[in-house]
């Protein structure tokens, strides 16, 4: 969505979800207050304003770069977490835009001429979903010493699994705490039965809400509805 368009959807997520104010869409969205009070005038009035959008030149950097965007997301993926509550569809990221540009040069070749500004790559990890700062509900409330060893092995086991085209990289979430073992019985059981090669990479404790899968979560909820998914063949139905 662009131009009137998209300012009345502003305005409308704005009016529903923050009581009209603008400020707080900044804040939480980082929508432009200027935009957002512009979107609820038209809201209000009916009247749109217009742009020709045909005689704007400059293209935004990601339709300059097209492979840009990909490798934006696979070096900040692992790095961020959803929002704790499910409100939005946000990933909170604790890397910063200074170290993905640096990450682009180092790890996808890119040649520091030839991509954009550090502000201009915060600007682009906006415009994917990516919140830049990390609130206090977000942070983990334990941090074990090898936590930070333990991300960079998840980190190089998931660099592995993409270049590998035999590879298929899982996300699972569970409650309950895994045990060595006879504990791990049903996935022994089913590594011999399909002969597969299945290797478990586990996140830091306390730091789960960086698993891919907790982004799923507030879609899948949407979805479901408030079905009670009593049985495998309705939880089947629902996720198809």
């Amino acid at each position: 969505m662009i131009g009137a368009e998209r300012r009345e959807y502003i305005a409308m997520i704005t009016i529903k979800l923050l009581d009209g104010n603008a400020r707080k869409a900044e804040g939480v969205f980082g929508w432009g207050r200027t935009t957002v009070k512009k979107g609820m005038r038209e809201l209000a009035t009916g009247i749109r304003g217009i742009g020709n959008y045909s005689l704007r030149g400059n293209k935004k950097t990601e339709e300059k770069i097209p492979q840009l965007t990909e490798d934006i997301r696979v070096i900040v993926d692992p790095k961020s977490q959803a929002d704790p509550h499910f409100q939005t569809t946000f990933a909170y990221t604790r890397i910063t835009a200074k170290a993905v540009r640096q990450a682009l040069i180092n790890e996808k070749g890119y040649t520091d001429d030839a991509l954009p500004c550090e502000n201009t790559i915060g600007v682009i990890l906006n415009r994917l979903d990516y919140r830049l700062k990390q609130i206090q509900k977000t942070k983990p409330l334990k941090k074990i010493l090898e936590t930070d060893e333990i991300f960079e092995n998840v980190d190089e086991v998931k660099r592995k699994a993409d270049e590998s085209s035999e590879t298929l990289i899982i996300s699972i979430d569970t409650k309950a705490k895994v045990n060595v073992g006879e504990f791990v019985k049903r996935i022994v059981e089913f590594v011999d039965k399909t002969r597969l090669l299945l290797r478990l990479v586990y996140y830091p404790p306390y730091h789960s809400k960086y698993n891919s899968i907790e982004r799923c979560w507030d879609i899948l909820e949407e979805h479901w509805n408030g079905t009670i998914l009593s049985s495998i063949d309705k939880a089947i139905e629902k996720v198809i």
